[in-house]
């Protein structure tokens, strides 16, 4: 079969689906960290050799909640905190239940808002819960090994030059290395340079943020940190993820100044700042321990600090579950979510939060690498036989809609 059919087939069963659901896991968004190689800045950090991907906004309330209804039932290590509940500017994540039977609910208008009250070893465990596929998978075991006894646990790390190693095909789910936040947050994504604004949101001192959420300007420079009206989206002390849609770093990532601090691999050093501390808490010079500088503990909760998570190395365009192939797998699950909105897993790969025809064009221009097959190229490489039928029948059944499959063909570069 000829690669011009295959992506035919493909564009017209992803018209087709839009009512299939076969996927309800944990969606991240992610958005892509290129320009390898770069220099660090003065301070010392900021260097990365290799691409990768950093979550576009900080991990919400009700993507953690998917994580203690999922592995949480008894809670051995702790990865609910009644302050959630509790505290006034908690995330309002509620347990009910008694222990081997818990269950998790957020209230609905703090979905969308950064989980707080979380300690290093709960971001570390979250990471370990993505890395082997969400759902009963184990939160000791992954990119990190955790073992011992709490509130110490041993815990082995990748270097950076591990990290380095990892291949499209053996990716690896992680908590930020400071080097990989501080990049996507301060760097200015003009090549391998050395080149850093301030503050993430792409101004320079002696300029600080406002907190203007109405972002009128372009860039809007806002952020969410303790000024003349707090809380500043009263009465909540967070801001909703991409709030200040206008005031995204040079990556695109939203939130690393301001709202919570973040965690990060070095468990010694909180970053960003948060709704109450001072915009001078932004800065990329302020690193260190909570407060006053440190020691920091890593079993550390309260309700201004949180986490976002990375990929490395940077994921395929079209290889939706990344296993470093774009084959028939991630045919169907883009195919499971044509027209919904979604994120990388759910086959927007151009981050534009819905999965339509330009993404079926990017899957397709994928189509195949990675693919080993028997005689030359990858690129070659046709579906399975079952999945070949299944498309079939979608073509016969669709097949007023496939002129316009073929409009987008042609109108690809």
């Amino acid at each position: 079969m000829s690669r011009d059919a295959i992506v035919r087939i493909l564009l017209t069963v992803t018209l087709f689906a839009s009512a299939v659901n076969v996927w309800a896991g944990v969606s991240i968004d992610m958005v892509p960290v290129d320009n390898s190689g770069n220099v660090a800045d003065g301070t010392g950090y900021g260097a990365v050799g290799y691409s990768y991907q950093i979550g576009k906004y900080e991990v919400t309330a009700a993507q953690y909640a998917a994580f203690l209804n999922a592995v949480a039932a008894t809670d051995p290590y702790g990865l609910y905190s009644t302050s959630m509940w509790t505290a006034l500017s908690g995330c309002k994540i509620q347990r009910s239940g008694e222990s081997g039977s818990y269950t998790y609910s957020v209230a609905s208008d703090y979905s969308n808002r950064p989980v707080n009250c979380v300690s290093w070893y709960d971001a570390l465990r979250f990471v370990n819960w993505l890395q082997n596929g969400q759902g009963n998978g184990s939160t000791e075991q992954g990119t990190y090994t955790i073992t011992g006894t709490g509130p110490d646990w041993t815990v082995g790390i990748p270097s950076a030059a591990v990290r380095a190693t990892w291949t499209a095909g053996n990716g690896h789910w992680v908590l930020p290395s400071e080097n990989e936040w501080y990049k996507a947050a301060y760097h200015k994504n003009d090549g391998p340079t050395g080149n850093y604004w301030d503050y993430p949101t792409g101004v320079d001192a002696p300029s600080t943020p406002g907190h203007d959420m109405t972002e009128t300007t372009n860039p809007g420079n806002n952020a969410n940190y303790w000024g003349t009206s707090i809380p500043l989206d009263s009465p909540y002390y967070t801001t909703n993820r991409g709030e200040f849609q206008l005031s995204d770093s040079a990556y695109g990532t939203y939130d690393q100044g301001g709202n919570v601090w973040e965690w990060n691999q070095t468990r010694i050093a909180l970053r960003g700042g948060s709704f109450v501390y001072p915009s001078a808490a932004l800065l990329a010079t302020a690193r260190g321990g909570y407060g006053t500088g440190g020691p920091l503990v890593p079993e550390f909760e309260t309700p201004d600090v949180g986490f976002r998570v990375a990929f490395v190395p940077e994921s395929i365009p079209g290889d939706t579950n990344r296993d470093g192939k774009v084959d028939d797998d991630d045919a169907k699950t883009l195919a499971a979510h044509w027209g919904q909105t979604g994120g990388w897993a759910q086959g927007d790969f151009n981050n534009d939060t819905v999965i339509n025809t330009l993404d079926t064009a990017i899957l397709a221009a994928h189509w195949g690498h990675g693919v080993t097959v028997e005689q030359g190229n990858p690129s070659t490489a046709v579906p399975e036989p079952t999945v070949l039928a299944m498309l079939a029948c979608l073509v016969l059944v669709v097949g007023g809609r496939r002129a316009r499959g073929e409009n987008v063909l042609r109108a690809r570069p």
